[in-house]
């Protein structure tokens, strides 16, 4: 039968016990290795960062602008892979986070004018539980409905970034109108490299 007292006894004796030398030692190398891991991650977070940079340089500035001083737009490696030269489209809608008045007033005027040009649904509302693009009329009956029952709640509207990226590229692509300064648009040419 075990006896709940000298269970209590060989605890308390373990914990009043000194760490031996080498038990302190191997805690002393642990933590040091600990630091040491810890500047190697701090370098590599570093080092791949310069390599995203120099990456995005060569794919979106120096083989574009060559290309396009030569009017080339596509040619082939020796393995096979095709090069060439693609736009790509980028777009925002700022956060509703921000605390600059300037970006919150582009957010609302985006919304607005998603709206006013019949896209809004493009525009997620999300009342506590998040709702579909193009659901804002249930958005407003659900917000109507918690306020009669005393229910505090929050709203947030947002826009899928990948979502406004394809619409803003199809929209360019079919010259359809878009305020680009609104939306963040910035169209730039890229390097795409496709393995045979």
């Amino acid at each position: 039968m075990i006896d709940i007292e000298d269970l209590a006894t060989d605890a308390e004796a373990e914990q009043k016990r000194e760490p031996t030398n080498d038990e302190l030692r191997q805690c002393t190398f642990l933590a040091e290795q600990i630091l040491r891991k810890r500047r190697e991650v701090n370098a590599s977070k570093l080092a791949l960062a310069k390599l995203e940079k120099d990456l995005a340089l060569l794919e979106e500035v120096t083989l574009p602008d060559l290309m396009h001083a030569i009017n080339l737009t596509m040619f082939k490696l020796g393995d096979g892979s095709v090069v060439e030269i693609r736009q790509d489209c980028h777009a925002n809608i700022p956060s509703a986070d921000s605390k600059d008045p300037a970006l919150l007033a582009r957010r609302d005027a985006a919304f607005a004018w998603l709206r006013d040009n019949n896209q809004g649904d493009l525009i997620k509302n999300e009342v506590r539980a998040a709702l579909g693009r193009g659901q804002d009329a249930q958005a407003a009956a659900l917000r109507d409905h918690l306020s009669r029952l005393g229910v505090s709640y929050t709203t947030s509207e947002t826009v899928n970034h990948n979502t406004l990226k394809a619409w803003a590229t199809d929209r360019l692509k079919k010259a359809l109108d878009i305020p680009r300064d609104l939306f963040g648009v910035h169209v730039r040419n890229v390097v795409k490299i496709k393995g045979k």
